[in-house]
């Protein structure tokens, strides 16, 4: 009776490895067409536009293309195939992880848009609906070219770029266009002056010694920052009154490195996108 046991468990040990997960290696970091749905030069020009979104915006997108999830092992679903892939390569900026990963699997007739972990929820229904709107009329039409051309541009234009100015998803309900406009810009300006911002403020403050207003702030660098390494900046607090001083440090954050055109960021996926299926 002992000997069953040890018998079956050698026997889960032989055929697991047979139906385990395993992922492809990607040939590039844009354009991976596994399931050959794209024509040479098509693909060349998605390819160019991937690229560019990475050059301007330094935001990583990749379309793969596969004939079924069967082929590399066992996975219950789409979305758990398409996180398992994001995450294998690395899809995306390693700290911002706003990377989107989109995969077709023509012969399971599913697709998914993986979005990065830096995506809130609010932007699965944005995905949702460029795959009803976009992919599968095409996909329907047995015309994989145009869904995945049409569909890749329109997941760019109301998915990332929106994501990456600081926009609200809009497919849940209207917009007033100019509210978004100057919400956008008074985003934009207080990241990049948010330092010159406070320090501004500074002045309507009390001094904690007198209890007057009009404190003045100055900044100077300690150490630069480098390509891996945070830098020091120091920040010198003072009240033109009665002279109080008050010093503080703090972080500058490393100088961001220019991503290797052949591989991926780093970036990983919580799970978050939509599905779709025809």
């Amino acid at each position: 009776m002992s000997r069953l046991p040890a018998a079956l468990l050698a026997l889960t040990l032989l055929v697991a490895p047979l139906h385990a997960q395993v992922y492809p290696e990607p040939a590039s970091p844009y354009v991976n067409d596994f399931a050959d749905l794209l024509p040479e030069e098509d693909e060349a020009a998605l390819a160019r536009q991937l690229e560019g979104l990475r050059d301007e915006h330094d935001i990583e997108m990749t379309v793969v293309t596969i004939l079924r999830r069967a082929d590399y092992g066992q996975s219950d679903t789409i979305e758990e195939f398409a996180t398992g892939l994001f995450n294998a390569w690395g899809v995306g900026d390693s700290r911002r992880n706003d990377g989107v990963l989109v995969l077709v699997a023509r012969e399971d007739r599913e697709m998914r848009i993986a979005l990065g972990s830096g995506y809130s929820s609010d932007w699965d229904w944005q995905a949702r609906l460029v795959i009803d709107d976009y992919f599968l009329p095409s996909f329907q039409a047995d015309n994989y070219l145009r869904g995945i051309l049409t569909g890749t541009t329109q997941t760019i234009e109301q998915v990332v770029l929106p994501h990456a100015a600081g926009q609200e998803p809009v497919g849940q309900g209207g917009y007033n266009p100019l509210i978004l406009f100057g919400g956008l810009f008074a985003l934009i300006l207080g990241i990049g002056m948010r330092r010159q911002i406070r320090d501004v403020l500074t002045r309507f403050r009390r001094c904690p010694n007198c209890g007057r207003r009009g404190l003045r702030a100055s900044r100077d660098i300690l150490v630069e920052p480098g390509d891996h390494t945070n830098g020091t900046g120091q920040r010198d607090l003072r009240c033109p009154a009665c002279g109080h001083h008050d010093r503080s440090t703090y972080v500058i954050a490393a100088i961001k490195d220019s991503p290797d055109s052949g591989s991926f960021g780093g970036g990983s996926s919580s799970g978050g996108g939509a599905s779709g299926r025809w």
